[in-house]
């Protein structure tokens, strides 16, 4: 059994077919037929609603979305419960060593994984700062830039 979802215009690499469900984790029951699927479709989808991730579909927009099986013949059904990730965590510190106290700050929270930038923020001189994050299990780190000067980064952490 399949499921495949259509990517949009602007949703990455255009209209498309993505498949989202193969191969899934299943519980089955052979004297009724019955077969009940769980997968984890949170590579496809965004998983907040200012997620900008490249190719992440929103679970917002109305899509197709198309069911079959590759070498089989059989009727089912299906219910799909897609929902964001709704609990929220804090990422906060602060800046002590700006050269500046009347300049702004640009303070960018990053991915520990590949250094991509997910969310940024700005104050003016030293003082602190706080991320709002979805994640409690990906590491993060802060970096802060005054005047196009790195005013310095956070070590790895979690958001708590």
């Amino acid at each position: 059994m399949y499921v495949s979802a259509e990517q949009l215009q602007d949703e990455g690499e255009g209209v498309m077919w993505k498949r989202i469900l193969g191969a899934p984790t299943a519980q089955a029951d052979a004297l009724r037929a019955k077969r009940v699927v769980f997968s984890d479709t949170r590579p496809y989808y965004k998983e907040y609603p200012e997620d900008v991730r490249y190719g992440r579909m929103d679970i917002e927009k109305l899509r197709k979305y198309t069911m079959g099986a590759d070498n089989a013949s059989f009727f089912f059904t299906a219910d799909q419960w897609v929902t964001y990730h709704s609990i929220e965590y804090s990422v906060a510190g602060n800046i002590i060593d700006a050269p500046s106290e009347t300049d702004q700050v640009d303070i960018y929270l990053h991915r520990a994984d590949d250094g991509e930038v997910v969310i940024t923020a700005s104050r003016i001189g030293n003082g602190s700062y706080e991320f709002t994050w979805h994640n409690k299990n990906e590491l993060l780190y802060v970096t802060a830039v005054q005047n196009g000067v790195n005013c310095g980064r956070s070590s790895n952490g979690y958001a708590e």
